[in-house]
């Protein structure tokens, strides 16, 4: 296997062959790939940095609507 990973599957196999290290043959990392693969199709992941920046403009928009609903709520208290 590559040693550059270019997925995340990638690296996690990688990483467990690493860690696990003789006590595995590296027929089961290969055997392995599959199940992880179907395992991981089930989620929506995303990268934590584009997690983060979601949860940042989530925030921002939050604001946004307190500041909107604040101002409609004194536009009617001026009718």
């Amino acid at each position: 296997m590559n040693q550059t990973s270019s997925t995340p599957l990638d690296t996690l196999i990688s990483r467990l062959r690493e860690n696990l290290g003789s006590l595995a043959p590296d027929s089961l990392f290969e055997r392995m790939r599959p199940v992880l693969d179907g395992f991981f199709d089930q989620f929506q992941l995303v990268p934590r940095r584009e997690y983060d920046a979601h949860l940042e403009q989530m925030a921002k928009l939050e604001e946004s609507v307190r500041r909107l609903e604040e101002r409609i709520a004194e536009l009617e208290r001026q009718r």
